[in-house]
């Protein structure tokens, strides 16, 4: 039941954007340093999970001047990271995904 009498508020929102950022949010930005260091950061982590993948890009570079070196630090990475037991996950995943493309799905 509705009381009478009483008018329904509309639940109060925050003022929003034309992209949909709330305004509060919009004076908070990372500086040049920050996005730097987390750029740094995620390229690292890549680099630790995508070493598997690194011989085979290697590979198909085009000969030139520093392709040899490359190449060479290429496999060595994938040789450090499969050390440490880095390519058990992607493998682990390859395997995932090989499994799922067999199902049959609706």
């Amino acid at each position: 039941m509705v009381a009478l009498g009483h008018k329904i508020r509309e639940p109060v929102r925050p003022p929003v954007g034309g992209d949909g950022i709330r305004t509060a949010a919009r004076g908070r930005g990372a500086s040049p340093r920050q996005v730097l260091f987390a750029s740094l950061i995620g390229a690292f982590v890549l680099a630790l999970f995508a070493a598997p993948d690194l011989p085979r890009w290697a590979g198909r570079l085009e000969d030139g001047p520093t392709t040899p070196l490359l190449r060479e630090a290429a496999y060595r990475w994938d040789r450090a990271m499969s050390g440490l037991g880095l390519a058990v996950p992607i493998e682990a995943l390859r395997r995932a995904v090989r499994r799922f493309k067999h199902y049959d799905w609706p």
